[in-house]
């Protein structure tokens, strides 16, 4: 198996980047190969090579251990968005059964909440019930 050069290790990167797992994104540059061990074999020495790990760098702009806490956590969410998009764009969801559907319910449940603009945020009850606990709602009748 050789290391992957600049231009493999660039669109491997890519793959990575857009959600696609490491395992799979690897099979696109070996597709006449079957043998597990051999592609587990590629991806270890690839994921390890320096070619990838630059490329990798480059699109995330900055070492994960030179960002802040919050470039690290915002990093950290996007690259889980990409994931769970991938999941749901990957598989089509009349043929998945059991858990599959249900992380694709969780997954497109999780992106339409992203869209809206309420991923991370309290319900409606939730909010009332921790206005109400702050002080900044008071119901009448009861002792303050």
């Amino acid at each position: 198996m050789a290391a992957p050069n600049k231009d493999e290790a660039h669109q491997f990167a890519l793959m990575l980047h857009s959600g696609m797992p490491a395992v799979d994104a690897i099979q696109y540059f070996f597709p006449d190969e079957t043998e597990t061990g051999v592609i587990n074999a590629a991806l270890k020495e690839w994921v390890k090579s320096g070619a990838v790990q630059r490329a990798v760098l480059a699109l995330q702009g900055k070492a994960w251990q030179d960002m802040s806490l919050d470039e690290k956590i915002s990093l950290s969410i996007d690259k889980h968005y990409a994931e769970l998009a991938y999941f749901l764009y990957s598989h089509n969801y009349s043929q998945l059964v059991g858990a599959d559907r249900q992380k694709a319910d969780i997954c497109r449940a999780s992106l339409e909440a992203r869209i809206a603009g309420t991923a991370g945020k309290m319900g409606p009850l939730e909010q009332f019930w921790s206005d109400i606990r702050s002080g900044k709602v008071k119901l009448a009748g009861l002792p303050a």
